[in-house]
């Protein structure tokens, strides 16, 4: 089964939807708002978002510090999982108080 998906996401991983799509369902099956897929610069001080999701819909790209953000949780512990109250546990994240 494992190879199975394997070969189905290389497969579709070039078509323009592949990630969008990827998000949507992650989103969905985690009731999440906001989702990304970002790429991090060289001195892991910014990112700049590869798809970038909110409530489902497809945003334009854009680059963020990452500092007091739980992407940085993701730099420096290799997971973040926020399931509620992200604004009162990232108090200085720009984005989130928004």
């Amino acid at each position: 089964l494992d190879l199975a998906l394997a070969a189905v996401a290389a497969d579709s991983a070039d078509t323009p939807d592949f990630y969008p799509g990827l998000l949507k369902s992650l989103g969905d099956a985690l009731n999440a708002e906001y989702l990304a897929i970002s790429l991090v610069n060289k001195d892991l001080t910014k990112a700049s978002t590869h798809t970038f999701l909110i409530n489902g819909e497809l945003q334009p790209n854009i680059t963020y510090e990452l500092a007091n953000t739980p992407c940085q949780d993701v730099i420096e512990r290799g997971f973040c999982f926020v399931p509620e109250d992200a604004r009162a546990l990232y108090p200085k994240d720009v984005m989130l108080q928004e």
